[in-house]
C-alpha cells in the first residue's frame, strides 16, 4: 500500500494496460542517479537486502537499475503480477536488470532503472516496436541477431544499441557480482565517471 501510494496509483489492473500505469508512474516517481555509486567511490559494496532497496523506493530515494527495478519486481508479484527478474547487456554480460512479466502467455519487458523514458512495457513476443517520448525514440526487435535488442535513434538518425535481453529468470541475489562490479570498479560501467540524474516527468 506504501508503494502504490509513492506511485500515486491506488488501484491496480492486472492487464497490460495496469502494467503499463505501474511502470509510468514509477519512473515519475522513483528518479534514476547513480549518487550512490559515486559517495560509495570504490569501498567494497555487497548487495543489500531485496526489503531495503524496497524500503528505499517507497521513501522515493532511488539509484541505478540495482534500486529500482528488483523493489518493482517485487512490487509487481506483490498485487498479483507474474513478475520475474532478468538480465540485459549493456556492456558487460548481464549488466543491467530489467523485469519480465507473463499476462496471457505474453512476455512483456519492463524497465524502469535505465533512466530513459520507456513509459511502456515491450513486448517480447512481437513484432518490432517502437516509443517516442519528447525527442527520444526507441525500437525494439524481440528477434535481433544477437537476440531481444533494445535501440535508440540518435540526432543523425542512427540506431543505437542500448541492450540485448537475456529473458531466462534471474533471483535477485544472482546479480550480486554485478552490481558489486558497478560500485567499486571504474570501467565496469559508466557510472564512477561522471554524474548521471534523470527526473522524467508526464510531459517533460
Amino acid at each position: 500500500d506504501a508503494y502504490l501510494e509513492r506511485l500515486g496509483v491506488p488501484q491496480v489492473r492486472l492487464d497490460t494496460t495496469g502494467l503499463a500505469r505501474l511502470q509510468a508512474a514509477h519512473l515519475r516517481a522513483v528518479p534514476f542517479h547513480n549518487l550512490l555509486l559515486l559517495a560509495n567511490d570504490g569501498v567494497p559494496w555487497t548487495l543489500p537486502s531485496l526489503q531495503r532497496v524496497v524500503d528505499e523506493a517507497i521513501a522515493g530515494v532511488g539509484g541505478n537499475c540495482d534500486r529500482t527495478t528488483p523493489p518493482f519486481a517485487a512490487l509487481l508479484r506483490a498485487v498479483g503480477f507474474d513478475a520475474q527478474l532478468a538480465a540485459a547487456t549493456v556492456r558487460e554480460t548481464g549488466d543491467h536488470f530489467v523485469c519480465i512479466v507473463t499476462i496471457d502467455g505474453r512476455r512483456l519487458l519492463c524497465d524502469v532503472g535505465n533512466g530513459h523514458p520507456y513509459l511502456r512495457p515491450w513486448d517480447l513476443d512481437g513484432p518490432v516496436q517502437q516509443q517516442a517520448f519528447h525527442g527520444w525514440r526507441f525500437y525494439f526487435d524481440p528477434a535481433g541477431a544477437n537476440g531481444a535488442t533494445l535501440f535508440r535513434t540518435l540526432p543523425d538518425g542512427r540506431l543505437k544499441a542500448v541492450y540485448t535481453v537475456d529473458p531466462t529468470p534471474r533471483d535477485y541475489e544472482d546479480f550480486g557480482p554485478m552490481v558489486t562490479a558497478h560500485y567499486t570498479q571504474a570501467g565496469f560501467g559508466p557510472f564512477l565517471s561522471g554524474l548521471r540524474a534523470v527526473r522524467i516527468e508526464a510531459d517533460t
